[in-house]
């Protein structure tokens, strides 16, 4: 049980009420009551969430002498409305809440055949005065146990002279550093999603990165330092570990072929997916977009070692500046100044004499190399053939080459620890590190892994990311991807539908994989769907998925099925998940952004597609699932924003959606700065707040309709009727009531941030809410973009 100081959010508890034998009083004895007492702070009112049944909520009030008193927030069906609740332990140790009615001024209750009558579980306690009483699920920043750490597409390894490993993730747009020995894991930037494009000189913990793509280690004057390449921002980061801090070293930005001659920061660099540094300090980059190797020399000028720029697969034999290549993405260089690349779309590694500057084909037939490494003694050269899903070591004096993980048969998938590492199953591994003992390190990119394989024998095992199997992981320290929207689920778990915009290729492949769910009751997170298997509920951090692409929207159906939005190369859908069955498409329809499950059992989607954005509907029950209904789409060009002709609307990306129990459905436009407000039966729409493509921040306390907002990104209703709104430019919550009609901020000071998890609601910081569900009682989840976590807080109505 958490200390009072952590006000005791997501207790785990269950609520019991006792029924007896005949003649028998329901009230629990003593020797029921093994836990006296409670750590919950008196004189608080604390929401109790029922998950099961009727999702009743109750207000718990606590008394300066200990005594508790309950009553119903809202009405629920075999409830009593007057009792007492205490503290009691399960016979299996774990602290349980029970509940029992003030029976005895009733007489005695007699419930033939009955001993306990479970009337629910609790799947969440807190206090219910609007503070922010807990980040639920999110970055986390104190080491942890490797096996516990998930990681999002691992792509680049290296390893710093003190022996630590350091991690680029491209899927969390972070890097990692594991401590050596004890194998914990800890950021060692800002943990949040897609950073921004500055590149002023900060702290490492507060650099944002977007898709960190190679590594190197550096050390000069006993400081340790890696160099960074972020494939999307056009740029290299130095980050020096010593001082703490981030500087911006090579690239302007900007994704383009710049010539020779120039300082690191001015000159252009196009896609960087490898670095190497040679003994001489001379920086050797990857540049995957212009198909050029360049040299960042100890004179801070850049220059081309090899490649025209023109794509293709010539010059052997010639200058390496005279030749083509196809998108290399990796490099290492050895003390005789060979520089190997990997020429990633022509299959082959070559080598560079940096001293003649002439090039050749070292080793064909590799399918896709990327991650390239040397052996300690620089006889053996390894490369990651991606394509294969295997490693491969090359021994330069004989020109052998040999299989040193992966399958035989070149199967991916994630298997084999343990065992022979050229028998196990690899998932399209990206990056190579070989350790201070002659380990080699595998970065398993696609099963979010990272392996290391024993030189001794030759085994091999997963070292950082994933969890045993069967054990959950804790959602507040594991949240990986980065999170868009919620949903809540039956038993009242969060449901996360998570965005990873992954780019490999020249194709840019779009690869989110997974749903997550977080059960508030333990605080453990788990993946709905897993490769290969029926769809369900799963333990731990799956390593793929039966989705294909970005999730979006996600939505629960009053069966538990869970529908998410899914995008593909091939197109954007809507798949169901159902415990126990397979993986099914409902539906195929572009740019789709949000889900909901109406009362009238249909699932409600929007589309943003250019020219056409559309609210439509689905009855997943139809035939062959039914077909899609249109219910609003966009206005012809030129029609009067104040023209609301019935099922026309004027708005610019409509991004989150949810629906009252009368079928009203609610929107918000989020690059229209507004919320609109539309009926599905009578066509008619009208919008409720904010002025159409006028952002800001006010009317607080004033109508709604005249307020400003700053792309707000998605809306909940709760049992009210009172609109929850995620103001995510003004990183703020708001509701607008019913009743009047009146917008007010309940949560969020409009600083960009995550502090105050403890304190006031209104005091708080929140980077980007982008999704929002709304609980009986108040309890209102916030998924934050920018801060990849998952928050809570009770707004109590005032």
């Amino acid at each position: 049980m958490r200390a009072p100081g952590r006000r005791c959010a997501a207790l785990g508890l269950a609520l019991w009420a006792w029924g007896c034998t005949p003649g028998v009083d329901a009230r629990p004895t003593a020797r029921d009551i093994a836990v006296a007492g409670s750590s919950l702070r008196p004189t608080v009112r604390y929401a109790l969430h029922l998950a099961h049944p009727g999702s009743a909520t109750i207000l718990v009030e606590f008394s300066a002498d200990g005594g508790v008193a309950w009553r119903p927030a809202r009405e629920a069906a075999g409830y009593p409305s007057e009792g007492t609740v205490g503290l009691a332990a399960s016979p299996e140790g774990r602290p349980h809440l029970y509940l029992w009615n003030a029976w005895a001024d009733l007489g005695p209750v007699r419930i033939p055949a009955v001993r306990v009558r479970v009337l629910g579980v609790v799947s969440a306690a807190f206090p219910y005065d609007g503070t922010v009483t807990e980040t639920v699920a999110g970055p986390w920043t104190e080491p942890l146990p490797g096996d516990q750490a998930s990681l999002s597409f691992p792509s680049a390894l290296a390893f710093l002279g003190d022996g630590r490993l350091v991690v680029a993730e491209r899927g969390a747009h972070r890097v990692l550093v594991a401590e050596p020995g004890t194998g914990r894991v800890r950021p060692l930037t800002r943990p949040v999603a897609r950073g921004r494009l500055v590149h002023d000189e900060t702290r490492l913990g507060d650099l944002t990165l977007q898709t960190p793509s190679a590594l190197v280690a550096v050390s000069s004057a006993g400081r340790l330092s890696v160099l960074v390449a972020d494939r999307t921002a056009q740029g290299i980061w130095l980050l020096d570990l010593g001082q703490d801090r981030a500087r911006w070293t090579a690239g302007t930005g900007e994704a383009r072929d710049s010539g020779d001659g120039r300082p690191g920061t001015r000159t252009e660099l196009h896609g960087p997916e490898a670095l190497a540094m040679a003994r001489d300090g001379a920086l050797y980059i990857a540049d995957a977009g212009s198909h050029r190797v360049r040299c960042l020399g100890t004179d801070g000028l850049v220059r081309t070692v090899a490649g025209d720029g023109t794509r293709g697969a010539s010059g052997d034999g010639g200058p390496a500046t005279a030749a083509r290549l196809d998108a290399p993405r990796g490099l290492a260089v050895d003390g005789a100044l060979q520089l190997y690349i990997a020429d990633t779309g022509n299959d082959r590694v070559r080598r560079l004499d940096l001293a003649t500057g002439r090039l050749e084909t070292l080793w064909p037939g590799l399918a896709s190399p990327t991650g390239l490494a040397l052996s300690g003694d620089g006889r053996t050269l390894y490369a990651c053939a991606t394509l294969d899903h295997q490693v491969h070591a090359l021994d330069l004096e004989t020109a052998r080459s040999r299989v040193v993980a992966g399958h035989p048969d070149r199967l991916s998938g994630l298997s084999g620890d343990g065992g022979p590492a050229c028998e196990a199953m690899l998932n399209l591994p990206q990056g190579l590190a070989v350790g201070p003992d002659g380990a080699l390190w595998i970065a398993d990119t696609y099963n979010h892994r990272v392996r290391r394989v024993d030189p001794a024998d030759g085994s091999i095992r997963t070292v950082l990311g994933g969890a045993a199997p069967g054990r959950p992981l804790p959602a507040r320290q594991s949240l990986p991807h980065q999170p868009r929207q919620v949903a809540l689920g039956p038993g009242g778990e969060l449901l996360l539908a998570v965005w990873t915009n992954l780019e490999l290729g020249d194709q840019g492949d779009d690869l989110g994989k997974t749903v997550l769910r977080v059960d508030p009751l333990d605080g453990t997170l788990g993946t709905v769907g897993a490769l290969g298997t029926d769809a369900g509920w799963s333990p731990g951090l799956a390593t793929g998925s039966l989705l294909l692409g970005p999730m979006r929207g996600v939505a629960c159906a009053s069966d538990g099925a869970v529908y998410v939005s899914n995008d593909t190369r091939e197109g954007a859908g809507v798949v169901r998940l159902a415990a126990g069955g397979p993986a099914v498409e409902s539906l195929r329809w572009p740019f789709l952004s949000d889900l909901a499950w109406g009362r009238d059992g249909r699932l409600y989607f929007l589309s943003y597609e250019p020219g056409r954005r559309v609210l439509g509907r689905l009855d997943p029950r139809g035939p062959a699932g039914g077909t899609p209904e249109v219910l609003f789409q966009e206005a012809p060009a030129g029609t009067p924003q104040t023209d609301r002709r019935a099922r026309e609307v004027q708005w610019w990306s409509p991004q989150g959606l949810d629906l009252t129990n009368a079928g009203r459905v609610y929107v918000a436009d989020r690059e229209g700065h507004s919320v609109l407000a539309l009926d599905p039966a009578t066509g008619d729409w009208d919008r409720i707040a904010g002025q159409f493509a006028s952002g800001g921040y006010s009317g607080d306390g004033g109508p709604a309709r005249e307020a400003l907002l700053q792309n707000p990104a998605d809306v909940a209703v709760d049992e009210h009727g009172d609109l929850y709104v995620a103001d995510q430019g003004n990183h703020r919550i708001r509701r607008i009531r019913a009743s009047d009609g009146t917008i007010q901020t309940v949560c969020g000071s409009g600083t960009r941030g995550g502090a105050g998890d403890g304190g006031p609601a209104r005091s708080a910081q929140l980077d980007g809410p982008c999704g929002l569900a709304v609980q009986p009682g108040g309890v209102v989840y916030i998924v934050e973009d920018g801060g990849v976590r998952l928050r809570r807080v009770v707004i109590p109505r005032d």
